[in-house]
């Protein structure tokens, strides 16, 4: 669902975006006061000086954040996100997700 949202909005997301050396330093870079979606923020950026694509073919990534986190928790993340709008984007607190220290259990990990 959210793959079709961002694909819809042209928004990149995730951890792969690409651009020229010239188009990233006239955006201006990765915001470093985002500790979430700077990804998403990026591609605004990149937008606003020409031509942006979101490719249609999908990359596999490692689905470990979703065998360590139950679906409430993650919705619980993003609807803190909501609520608190991106004010909740420029500080750890609330973001364990992405900065927690759960790791996954080493017995589990290879299946």
């Amino acid at each position: 669902m959210m793959v079709r949202l961002f694909r819809a909005t042209g928004f990149a997301c995730g951890c792969f975006l690409f651009c020229t050396r010239a188009a990233f330093d006239a955006a201006g870079g990765f915001d470093e006061t985002l500790f979430a979606s700077e990804e998403i923020w990026m591609s605004r950026a990149l937008k606003r000086q020409g031509r942006f694509v979101v490719l249609r073919e999908s990359v596999m990534s490692s689905g470990r954040k979703l065998r360590m986190y139950s679906g409430r928790e993650v919705l619980g993340l993003f609807g803190g996100i909501l609520l608190a709008g991106p004010k909740a984007l420029r500080r750890r607190d609330g973001l364990e997700v992405w900065y927690g220290g759960r790791r996954e259990d080493p017995e589990l990990a290879g299946d």
